[in-house]
């Protein structure tokens, strides 16, 4: 099921897109404008301007410039003038993971990039990513492996990051991706949260106060 926020503003994508990129790629790859997406999003203008420029800063990091590659060659082909509706589910699901996809890969993934010295491995042209770590005998072992196409969406989510620019490149697990596997859920997130009312707040701390109680 796809989220309807994400849906009307950058047409049909999986769930595991943040909102933040899903505004990005709205302004991107179909142009719509910065006062149009803050009117949907009932946001003000500038908060989305930087959510667009800190998505665009992030497009050194090859990961995250590959999956949004992906997702826009998805949103451009997927276009009603290109091709006929009861074909975009076969072409999102053909060309990028779904959502049961990353959430069962992404718990297994984490988990061992949460053991000691480990970190996920990927090699240009490669079409997966291995996880690796030292060995007690001094020897790297292979832990894990995993899609490239998950790598990147885990990467969009600010679950893993690059440790520098080798040709190889090595990802370490973020403060982000190592909470326990239920923190990763991400179905029906906002890309932006509102602050409670300081009524909201009073509320809160009545009813969980010692007076408060019965």
């Amino acid at each position: 099921m796809h989220d309807t926020r994400c849906f009307s503003l950058a047409g049909p994508l999986p769930e595991w897109v943040p909102h933040s990129v899903a505004a990005y790629l709205a302004h991107t790859a179909i142009g719509s404008s910065m006062r149009d997406l803050a009117r949907r999003t009932g946001c003000h203008p500038s908060t989305v301007l930087r959510q667009v420029r800190r998505i665009e800063n992030r497009r050194d990091d090859r990961l995250v410039d590959a999956a949004l590659r992906s997702l826009t060659d998805c949103l451009t082909a997927t276009t009603p003038q290109s091709v006929a509706t009861k074909e975009i589910d076969f072409m999102m699901h053909t060309t990028l993971p779904d959502d049961t996809e990353i959430e069962r890969e992404a718990q297994r993934i984490l988990r061992r990039m949460a053991e000691p010295g480990a970190c996920l491995a990927l090699a240009d042209g490669m079409e997966n990513a291995v996880v690796v770590r030292d060995g007690s005998d001094g020897e790297t072992m292979r832990t894990a492996v995993v899609a490239r196409t998950v790598a990147e969406a885990m990467a969009l989510r600010d679950w893993i990051a690059p440790t520098g620019s080798a040709r190889v490149l090595r990802c370490r697990i973020t403060a982000q991706g190592s909470p326990a596997p239920s923190s990763l859920q991400y179905g029906g997130k906002p890309a932006i949260v509102a602050r409670p009312t300081s009524g909201q707040r009073r509320a809160t701390v009545s009813k969980h106060s010692p007076r408060g109680r019965r």
